[in-house]
């Protein structure tokens, strides 16, 4: 079974750049500020094999190249398109694909009867001798793209939900990386969302890291939408990095905070409802 495959190693380091470079702090973008090793930007893959019939495979990259077919009896090179199908011939030879991309991470899913991209084959960076390449069981599909992760997403309820000064300290446990719904019954009121990995983090409103007064309109880190048809009829959804804690602060409401059900509130594909 063929398999994406990179130079071992960049494939972690391209994510967690990724990550640390789309940081937030204190309302505005805070990208890593320690030094970041870099992935590779041009590589080769490479293997032999011993063929007894002519195999006929294809090449697709994430980047531009080229491959290269060695005779490792006359060394004679013959190159190939990566766009074509490609036919190696009977013998022993050493199969090279060269994949180069500036802003992404190189890799190559080679697949055919006989010839396939997997564990078996070899990568190089051009300074140290060719070593085992870089797999995962996420990317086994030849339209998959290594560069982009699809996570799965659940609902996660709050552990534990207390009323704390002037707003609800929410409990999630844990780290959490999700979206956060919040659903007026009637109409939109302002309030002020507060995180944190500890509980004296969330409720320091004024110096924590993350923090979000949200906005009807205009709102940078997040989006009101009109949903006339539920039962709440306005809804806002906001994406925002979600850490243990969660408070609400502030919330101009007359009348008590009701909530509506013990799974209150909800995160990842979920929702936060206030009813006022």
């Amino acid at each position: 079974m063929a398999k994406w495959i990179w130079y071992h190693g960049d494939f972690e380091i391209y994510h967690a750049m990724k990550q640390n470079f789309d940081r937030e702090e204190r309302g505005m973008k805070w990208p890593a500020y320690w030094y970041t090793s870099g992935w590779n930007h041009n590589v080769y893959f490479c293997k032999e094999v011993y063929l007894k019939q002519p195999e006929t495979f294809t090449v697709k990259v994430q980047g531009e190249g080229y491959g290269k077919f060695v005779d490792l009896e006359s060394h004679e090179e013959t190159k190939f398109s990566l766009l074509e199908v490609v036919t190696c011939p009977v013998g022993h030879y050493r199969i090279e694909v060269y994949v180069a991309n500036l802003s992404g991470l190189p890799c190559a899913y080679i697949e055919g009867k006989a010839i396939q991209s997997d564990e078996s084959w070899q990568a190089s960076n051009f300074l140290d001798d060719a070593s085992a390449v870089g797999t995962s069981k996420y990317f086994i599909k030849a339209n998959q793209n290594p560069m982009h992760f699809t996570y799965t997403h659940d609902i996660r309820h709050a552990q534990k939900v207390e009323c704390v000064e002037e707003g609800l300290l929410f409990d999630f446990g844990h780290d959490l990386t999700a979206k956060t719904v919040i659903k007026f019954s009637q109409e939109f009121k302002p309030l002020t969302l507060s995180y944190g990995e500890s509980r004296t983090e969330a409720l320091d409103v004024k110096d924590t890291y993350l923090k979000h007064k949200i906005k009807q309109n205009n709102d940078p880190f997040g989006l009101m939408m009109m949903k006339q048809k539920l039962t709440q009829p306005n809804s806002a959804l906001f994406d925002i990095f979600i850490c243990r804690m969660l408070k609400i602060l502030r919330i101009s409401v007359n009348c008590p905070l009701i909530l509506n059900s013990l799974n209150f509130p909800k995160l990842g594909n979920s929702l936060l409802q206030i009813q006022n």
